[in-house]
């Protein structure tokens, strides 16, 4: 009909059902916008990789990642490391191949489904700027 209304909403899960265009204002500053298509894809890239490795190799795992620019924030419960990583896929390709050459012995290596209140979530719940490391 093009008409345009917007919406202020907190339940994420709903906008992405009723509306074709999204935007996510953070203090004052739209910081992303796109159709629904492109806010999923950037939600699924958003989503934290989570590897699964020998848990006497944390440490080396650790430091490896730890190199890697992409690499923004790293948790590791037992055995399994979360990552936020904000590079591409060919870019998640590569760190798996360094790990690997590194004679890490990986079981698992994915992400997880993303959703609009996880981006929410990143973009607004953190400046992006947090070194890797262990918690």
């Amino acid at each position: 009909m093009g008409k345009t209304i917007i919406i202020s909403s907190h339940i994420l899960p709903e906008l992405a059902e009723m509306c074709t265009s999204v935007g996510i204002i953070d203090k004052g500053h739209l910081v992303l916008q796109g159709s629904i298509e492109e806010i999923h894809r950037a939600a699924a890239m958003s989503s934290p990789l989570n590897l699964v490795v020998n848990e006497e190799q944390i440490d080396d795992v650790f430091t490896i990642l730890q190199s890697n620019p992409y690499v923004q924030k790293v948790t590791a419960r037992g055995n399994i490391l979360k990552i936020v990583f904000t590079g591409s896929k060919e870019d998640e390709g590569q760190m798996l191949a360094t790990l690997i050459q590194s004679n890490i012995a990986v079981s698992s290596f994915y992400r997880e489904e993303g959703s609009l209140e996880s981006l929410f979530m990143q973009i607004v719940g953190s400046d992006g700027k947090e070194p890797a490391k262990r918690r």
